[in-house]
């Protein structure tokens, strides 16, 4: 098997196991806990995210940025333990943090103060250390060794979820199973050797630093950041407290459970394919002339954009039986507004490449507008249009605040480097994915009732159809990948 389809395997096998972790996850979430209950895990969830967004993220992505070169410096190890150090210090005042917060406003009432600190702080540093340590590993190339780490990751903190649940039937203490499998994962990062660069590679005590790992360079590269991950959580996951003060903690988790049906595919799909192109993505950067980042950019652009809307198009058109088969009983209700969740999901998966823009530019300024206009439309359209169908309301404002932070950018996006938008190609990913659109919503609601069987066949012949179109808009820039 040749160089790029082997990558590919690997990265598919890994993340096929990942994603079907991600599912069981859902469905027996969805299974053994209420909708409040839901709600409440996913709240305690949105205050971790919104820490690591903005506190963590900008330092763990200029790391990312920065291996390829530390590693030709001779400079890994020292630049690794740093990011580690920093991260402890973050979790620790991000949970001292979160407890005067909630001795102030009564969040997640039905979790306890120590609770949500100590939760807050387990996922910060043991997800950080979890997410670079898997960024080395694909970048270096050890994707097998990449596909058990993050599996060991998702099957422990799953097992380990039921076994405490089934205990104690708590949602706190569901979550910490969940980050229970991040701090396993992390500690067989610790014992591994699986992080080095790959065998032969030279390490050049001399090479030049491209990327200093300075508290002025990172602070002038992060800050930016921190403020668009910041309002980035405003516009996709605040939902999870507007909408309990519009309509009740219950509507927040069936609202979480539609969208999960919908976010763990896209999301486990983007990550894939990222993995997949980052090396080329940051050996093209490497010390690259302005030109030569707008040409890197032009082609991540080109295969990573159309792949998404897709994606998404299947998302829409396959959400009803997503749900019949990853839904509890309960949680089925939701499975006629999913199209809104799917919508939600592609316009901000399509967004994400203007954060590979800032990457590339080492520079995240490109992302305040449209970030800004996100965290404003967002909660206001969720207030305006989630009182009469909370469900629908929120899946409608959702999409809408997506929608104008991605108009707001492409103007923008021009200013900063002399990029192209794939026009061309994106009318043909909408043209392929229309018909999964149409036909799996006319099949899903002209049926009386979908049963496993219905869905499981439904999702088959998606899959198949997803899976030629994205070969046939994909071939021609598979083959420029290198062996």
């Amino acid at each position: 098997m040749s160089g790029p389809f082997r990558r590919i395997a690997i990265l598919v096998v890994g993340r096929g196991m990942q994603i079907l972790a991600a599912l069981a996850t859902i469905r027996i979430a969805t299974s053994l806990m209420s909708p409040s209950q839901v709600g409440s895990v996913n709240q305690i969830t949105a205050l971790s995210a919104l820490l690591y967004a903005m506190f963590i993220t900008p330092v763990s992505y200029y790391v990312g940025r920065g291996l390829l070169d530390w590693h030709d410096a001779g400079l890994l190890t020292r630049r690794v333990r740093g990011f580690i150090r920093y991260v402890a210090i973050v979790s620790v005042l991000g949970a001292l943090a979160v407890f005067m917060l909630k001795l102030a406003v009564d969040i997640v009432p039905s979790v306890s103060v120590p609770w949500v600190s100590l939760l807050v702080a387990i996922y910060l540093l043991a997800f950080s250390i979890h997410t670079v340590a898997g960024t080395g590993l694909v970048i270096f190339g050890r994707q097998a060794a990449y596909a058990i780490f993050i599996n060991a990751a998702s099957w422990a903190g799953l097992g380990v979820a039921v076994l405490f649940f089934w205990q104690t039937a708590r949602p706190e203490m569901w979550l910490l199973g969940i980050y229970g499998g991040f701090v396993f994962s992390s500690c067989l990062y610790a014992l591994s050797a699986h992080f080095r660069p790959p065998h032969g590679s030279r390490t050049e005590t001399g090479h030049e630093d491209h990327v200093p790992f300075t508290y002025k360079k990172v602070f002038a590269f992060a800050w930016p950041m921190a403020i668009v991950y910041g309002l980035s959580w405003v516009q996709l996951q605040s939902y999870r407290f507007v909408l309990e003060d519009v309509a009740g903690l219950v509507s927040v988790g069936l609202f979480f459970a539609a969208h999960a049906v919908c976010a763990a595919p896209m999301q486990t799909f983007q990550t894939m394919f990222n993995e997949f192109y980052s090396q080329t993505l940051y050996r093209k950067l490497k010390g690259g002339s302005r030109g030569e980042q707008a040409g890197a950019w032009n082609a991540y652009a080109e295969a990573y954009i159309p792949a998404v809307i897709l994606f998404g198009a299947f998302l829409a058109g396959c959400g009803p039986y997503l749900a019949k088969i990853l839904l509890g009983p309960e949680f089925q209700v939701v499975a006629a507004i999913l199209i809104w969740p799917a919508l939600v999901e592609t316009l901000r998966a399509i967004a994400t490449s203007v954060d590979t823009m800032g990457i590339v530019k080492v520079d995240m300024r490109v992302n305040l507008v449209p970030a800004i206009v996100g965290a404003i439309c967002a909660p206001w359209l969720i207030y305006a249009l989630a009182g009469e169908n909370p469900l629908v309301g929120t899946g409608v404002a959702l999409s809408l605040a997506g929608l104008a932070g991605l108009i707001v950018v492409i103007p923008i996006s021009y200013r900063v480097l002399p990029i192209r938008w794939p026009a061309k190609r994106i009318i043909l990913a909408l043209l392929a994915g229309l018909p999964m659109v149409i036909v799996g919503n006319i099949a899903s609601r002209s049926a009386e009732a979908v049963t496993w069987a219905d869905a499981l066949i439904a999702l088959l012949a998606g899959a198949v159809y997803l899976l030629v179109a994205q070969y046939l808009l994909a071939r021609k820039w598979l083959r420029k990948m290198p062996a």
